[in-house]
């Protein structure tokens, strides 16, 4: 008999927000959920270089690639629709399931997350439930609607 007891699956879920305060009710509310593991950047650049594994994020066993890539609309840096651009320019994240989590976003910039197959627009509210459900449905492979 194996004395070790097998540990559920924890997906690393990456965060990109550059606001504090969304930052802490998302965290708020991916606790207790423990098949999931918020991870967090501030901006644009930082995703793109934890995908790559560039720099600080080239370790793996910290960095791992995301199950989940939650995207912010806007960062100091760059957009969120940069980010998706670039990361559908990359054979290896062309399928990787992001959602967009904005406050607010221009309808034709809705239409260029859509082509650029975001898996879900999740717009910001004061608990982030609907994040956290979204999050779920696509861990699980459950039709998300957009």
């Amino acid at each position: 008999m194996n004395s070790r007891s097998k540990q559920p699956v924890r997906h690393v879920v990456l965060y990109a927000e550059d606001e504090n305060v969304d930052l802490i009710m998302c965290e708020r509310a991916f606790k207790g959920h423990d098949e999931m593991e918020l991870r967090s950047v501030s901006d644009g650049r930082s995703v793109i270089a934890w995908l790559e594994g560039n720099g600080t994020f080239s370790n793996r066993a910290f960095f791992p690639i995301p199950a989940v890539v939650v995207l912010d609309s806007k960062f100091d840096d760059m957009t969120g629709l940069d980010v998706l651009r670039w990361m559908r320019a990359q054979r290896r994240f062309q399928e990787l399931p992001v959602v967009l989590h904005a406050g607010s976003t221009p309808l034709h910039e809705l239409g260029a997350y859509q082509d650029l197959r975001v898996s879900a627009v999740i717009e910001k509210d004061s608990n982030c439930q609907n994040l956290v459900e979204c999050v779920r449905n696509l861990l699980h492979g459950e039709l998300v609607d957009r």
